[in-house]
């Protein structure tokens, strides 16, 4: 169980040193900003192996004392429950990230995918960006458009072969409707040009109407919640050749853990090993 422990408390980044820093702190900072794949992906495998280092300890308790002895089960969903109460915690940090590197994830997704339906492009930036809730507008070329209201979520236009649209940097989900406890943003354009959408905030929208409206509510509460929204409304206009736009550091880049995580592969497999010595 020793071994399995120590997965948890790097995954709660309780145990660290000057040589092996904080991990997801130390993947912020290789990276230059929250990079949603490289902390999610590094958070899903090292998750994985404390889950089955902890089904078999629970396993292996209950071989020895029978079904009542339930300590490492106890133990294990504490911890789970920790862990991912500290990764929520990392979320809210990066909702802070600043404008100009959230900018840039958008426009390297918007520069690789302009030739892609929208869903595809939603979904990579939804990988990069997991903290975020965001819908995008899709159009053949600018429709102009005009965001009112008393709660503006932070929108950003890019053109990249087409006009992209995206409201963006909220970490609240929008209502399915409103109340009387709710403030509300409103967004009008020319839908002449509409090509499709992707609404990953509750958003009521009417492509018919003219000029065409979409409205969006949040509960009144999360105007008082402290965070740093980018207030930054950008126009961009991208390069016509995809691959010139990175302005953050590109996700191919590989993180200097791996040997930390084979390490830690190999504590789980000398873990199982003595659970099947145990069974025996």
């Amino acid at each position: 169980m020793a071994e399995v422990r120590h997965i948890g408390r790097i995954l709660k980044e309780e145990e660290f040193t000057l040589e092996s820093p904080k991990l997801f702190s130390y993947i912020i900072s290789h990276d230059g900003y929250c990079n949603g794949t490289n902390i999610v992906n590094t958070y899903k495998f090292l998750f994985g192996l404390y889950f089955l280092g902890c089904e078999t300890a629970v396993l292996s308790e209950a071989v020895k004392y029978g079904n009542t002895s339930r300590t490492f089960s106890n133990e294990c969903l504490t911890s789970i429950k920790n862990i991912e109460q500290h990764m929520m915690s990392i979320y809210s940090v990066c909702t802070r990230d600043s404008c100009d590197r959230v900018i840039g994830v958008l426009e390297s997704v918007i520069g690789s995918h302009y030739n892609k339906p929208v869903e595809k492009t939603a979904g990579e930036i939804l990988v990069r960006l997991p903290w975020f809730y965001f819908t995008i507008f899709k159009f053949n070329r600018n429709p102009g458009g005009q965001m009112t209201g008393n709660f503006l979520p932070s929108y950003v236009t890019i053109h990249h072969g087409h006009t992209y649209f995206i409201i963006v940097w909220s970490p609240f989900k929008t209502l399915l409707k409103s109340d009387d406890t709710t403030v509300s943003f409103v967004l009008e354009f020319d839908a002449t040009n509409f090509d499709s959408d992707y609404r990953g905030m509750y958003v009521n929208r009417n492509i018919a109407r003219k000029p065409a409206m979409v409205i969006g509510h949040f509960n009144n509460d999360v105007t008082k919640v402290s965070y740093s929204r980018c207030t930054k409304t950008s126009k961009i206009t991208l390069a016509p050749e995809p691959g010139h736009i990175l302005n953050a550091k590109s996700d191919s880049g590989k993180i200097s853990s791996v040997n930390v995580v084979l390490l830690l592969s190999i504590a789980v497999l000398h873990l199982f090993y003595n659970v099947i010595n145990l069974i025996k």
